[in-house]
């Protein structure tokens, strides 16, 4: 029995108008977390594809 192990490499983003803006951009959410810094905060994590880090850097840029 073969087993298959995948590592997704993830990037934290803790802005949620950033989050929204990159998952309207079809940057899926892989996971959500709770910030232990600042109460009532979540961290979104995103996959970090090319296409993320592109659309990454046009949101950022503006």
């Amino acid at each position: 029995m073969k087993i298959e192990v995948s590592i997704i490499k993830t990037k934290p983003i803790f802005n949620s108008f950033l989050a929204k803006q990159l998952l309207h951009c079809g940057n899926p959410i892989v996971d959500l977390q709770k910030n232990h810094k600042l109460r009532n905060a979540t961290v979104f994590f995103f996959e970090e594809t090319e296409k993320f880090i592109q659309d990454l850097k046009n949101l950022t840029a503006e």
